[in-house]
């Protein structure tokens, strides 16, 4: 067990955090029977292991809980994406955006009940135990007026309970004549306005957001941030085409064939379907013809026959051509004033 690979001294500092546990009266020293007659709610045991501090972290007792929460359901939602924040922000009247972390994650926790765990010496029941996380959160999207008071409250009680928020993770940007009325705003509320300083452009899950009043209308423009990556995929690519063409596979493995399409498919935006398409097929197909090779194994292209062949250096070209002058890519929708009417157009 993991118990019996600690030394000696770690084996004590492990006895000692249990017996604190125990004079503290979280942890109950009970038997295997005694959990099976009890009548409050009691989840599948957990085992308990021991991470050795050092010199600025004290030792430290790990429940593993994978056992328990097999018994809950999923609690994660469907992934955010650039699009939906885009779409809300717009909403609300797109002329403020707020992007920031927390430098800790904060939780919403629900008491479940009691909790056995298993150590070396036998089980203990938990009688202080918060489990089954209901929210999670840690990056936070605003857009819009009205979300100013609301951003800076949050800020103001993550403090307080200990959530700071680091400037460098605090960005916020919006129109010239949107400013002015960020600061009368919080005037009014009694909010401080050093809270936050304005930015030419924020970072959203991969993507980079920037207002442009270059026009009649004011646009929120989206860049993709994917040069960088489509400059990698084409070297991999023309490696790739001519490794087929001489038929030689040394130093083509399935784990390079992945790391192309991945870099192929990169789409915070999903604004670049053809690209995540082909991605999809060059994994795909190579997956499927090879698949008894390992994955850092080079590729045997000899066996190949003609119409495999043929396939190969198809996709192989063709994502030479896609990456073909890699350039800086960027998205542009109109900004939605607040009082403006909200349009729906079908594509």
């Amino acid at each position: 067990t993991a118990y019996d690979r600690l030394n000696s001294t770690q084996r004590e500092a492990f006895d000692g955090i249990v017996q604190d546990y125990e004079q503290r009266g979280w942890w109950i020293p009970c038997t295997q029977e005694d959990l099976k007659a009890s009548s409050d709610c009691v989840l599948d045991p957990a085992v308990v292991f021991m991470v050795p501090g050092g010199e600025k972290r004290r030792d430290r007792l790990v429940v593993d809980l994978r056992r328990a929460n097999k018994r809950f359901e999923r609690g994660s939602g469907a992934p955010t994406t650039v699009t939906l924040c885009i779409a809300v922000t717009r909403l609300y009247g797109s002329g403020v955006c707020w992007v920031f972390d927390a430098a800790k994650a904060f939780y919403k926790l629900r008491w479940v009940g009691l909790l056995a765990v298993l150590l070396p010496s036998g089980f203990r029941s938990m009688v202080r135990l918060a489990m089954l996380i209901l929210c999670f959160a840690d990056d936070v999207f605003c857009g819009g007026i009205q979300g100013v008071i609301a951003v800076c409250s949050l800020i103001w009680l993550l403090t307080v309970c200990g959530f700071c928020i680091t400037r460098k993770k605090f960005q916020c940007m919006a129109l010239p004549s949107c400013r002015e009325k960020v600061g009368e705003a919080l005037d009014e509320h009694g909010l401080p306005g050093d809270l936050f300083r304005w930015s030419d452009s924020v970072d959203l899950l991969g993507c980079s957001l920037r207002y442009e009043h270059t026009s009649a209308v004011p646009e929120l423009v989206a860049s993709c941030n994917r040069r960088s990556r489509l400059q990698v995929a084409r070297g991999q690519a023309e490696r790739l085409q001519g490794a087929l063409r001489s038929r030689d596979g040394s130093g083509i493995s399935k784990s390079f064939v992945f790391s192309l399409g991945g870099n192929l498919s990169y789409d915070c935006l999903g604004c670049h379907a053809v690209d995540r398409v082909i991605a999809d097929a060059l994994r795909s197909w190579f997956a499927r013809i090879f698949a008894s090779e390992g994955w850092s194994s080079s590729l045997d292209f000899s066996r190949l026959d003609e119409v495999d062949h043929a396939t190969a250096c198809a996709l192989a070209d063709w994502i030479v051509d896609l990456t073909a002058g890699a350039e800086d890519c960027h998205h542009a929708t109109p900004v939605r004033e607040d009082g403006d009417p909200i349009i729906l157009e079908v594509a």
